[in-house]
């Protein structure tokens, strides 16, 4: 079972730290399993990042997502390509996934393989919720009396749609650490949404009150996703299956709470938007701690050694279970939605994002990383040379060159994309990014 959260950065979770107690199912899976603390995104939004996760390929190779040489059509996945449920269905596999933003619909391409593609598209104010996302899961499971197995093995992928914008927490998390008034007179509910999409246009760091106010509901909504997770696992549970099955939890993105001066997501290929959380737990995992950088990549390559899927050809990443742990690695990110196009490297020590182009003084910039992952701050031109050259060299080895790439295929009905975009708040604040 893989459970994908929209817009979950890891540093929100008690098991990464987090002195809010906002993950408890989630803390106590992590401590019989694995967890990555270097897990990254290769995109920091939705669908060129989950086109990673279900092909095993890095965003220049699959090639969905925007590209600003066709700002008017939205890549799609091509056929030819093969997705983890193709792979795990010839392998024997029942597959279905439960999925609910826009750009996880078919006419991406992402249901590819998958037996059962339920989605629901959602927009800011209205979406499933994450505990009716859980129960339609374990209905095809069967768990709860609502389907036959047939006694194939399983993979079902469940996308929660929480925390993303808008931060609506449901009753059941409401309130658990939020005021019920927002600061500073303002009222969401007098037009739904007004505040957040104000707060992506001007870009700036809003009132000390405002921004703790954001920061807790934000964690209300991990908390819901995190009261979803803990009915999936007694699904799993109440049919015996926990034991036997693989669990894998992660996110596709993070998000930026004005970390670097910034809002949301889309923008930028920092830590805080492509650090997501990565716990696996059950069949055949140990208990403990990884440090090794790893990517959506390698979780694609795990997911097919636990099932003895075959690798499709072509594919990048090692499975995860299979690196040895301090290993030096570095991991892409790429692909943005706001402004100029970006690519992002990040080793154990050091994060380079340059903007695309053919501009050969195009923006750099190189951070120090710390510990716990987190930029420490930009670093100056002369400084670290040897790990900025080190990091522009793989990005080269990987791409072959700096310039952005064409969409390997369009989505069919540019309005619908279009459609999508403004249900979720991308195209009002474009217009002002940098």
């Amino acid at each position: 079972m893989l459970v994908l959260v929209d817009t979950l950065r890891a540093d929100h979770l008690g098991a990464y730290g987090y002195p809010r107690p906002t993950s408890p199912h989630l803390d106590a899976l992590a401590a019989r399993g694995l967890r990555y603390e270097r897990a990254y995104a290769h995109s920091g939004w939705t669908l060129p990042s989950v086109a990673s996760l279900l092909t095993g390929l890095h965003v220049h190779d699959h090639r969905v997502g925007l590209s600003h040489l066709d700002k008017d059509a939205m890549g799609a996945l091509p056929t030819e390509r093969k997705t983890l449920a193709e792979a795990l269905s010839a392998a024997g596999y029942r597959t279905a996934a439960f999925v609910n933003n826009p750009f996880l619909a078919p006419r991406y391409g992402l249901d590819q393989g998958f037996e059962v593609y339920d989605t629901v598209e959602a927009s800011n104010q209205h979406h499933r919720s994450a505990a009716e996302t859980v129960a339609a899961g374990l209905a095809w499971l069967g768990a709860d009396g609502g389907g036959e197995t047939g006694g194939a093995p399983s993979f079902l992928l469940l996308h929660l749609m929480e925390p993303h914008l808008d931060y609506a927490p449901p009753e059941a998390t409401r309130g658990t650490w939020s005021a019920p008034s927002w600061p500073g007179g303002l009222d969401e509910g007098t037009a739904p949404g007004h505040v957040f999409l104000e707060l992506k246009k001007a870009g700036a760091d809003p009132d000390p009150a405002l921004r703790e106010h954001l920061s807790r509901l934000y964690d209300e909504e991990i908390l819901a996703v995190d009261l979803a997770l803990g009915e999936a696992l007694s699904g799993l549970e109440a049919r015996d299956g926990l034991s036997r099955t693989l669990v894998a939890f992660t996110a596709d993105h993070g998000e930026e709470l004005w970390d670097h001066g910034g809002f949301e997501h889309g923008h930028s290929l920092l830590g805080e938007v492509t650090r997501v959380p990565l716990v696996l737990a059950g069949a055949g995992v140990p208990a403990g701690v990884v440090e090794t950088p790893v990517g959506q990549v390698d979780l694609f390559q795990q997911l097919l050694v636990a099932a003895g899927a075959a690798r499709p050809p072509h594919t990048s990443g090692e499975a995860l279970l299979s690196l040895p742990d301090g290993a030096e690695r570095v991991i892409l990110s790429e692909n943005t939605l706001y402004g100029r196009p970006r690519i992002s490297a990040v080793s154990r020590t050091h994060r380079l994002q340059l903007v695309l182009g053919d501009d050969p003084e195009a923006p750099e910039q190189l951070f120090e990383v710390a510990a716990d992952g987190s930029e420490l701050g930009a670093l100056s031109a002369g400084e670290a040379d040897e790990a900025r050259g080190a990091l522009r060299q793989v990005i080269l080895e990987a791409r072959g060159d700096l310039r952005e790439w064409p969409l390997a295929a369009r989505a069919p009905s540019e309005g619908e994309v279009e459609a999508a975009l403004e249900a979720l708040g991308y195209t009002e604040a474009a217009a002002s990014a940098p």
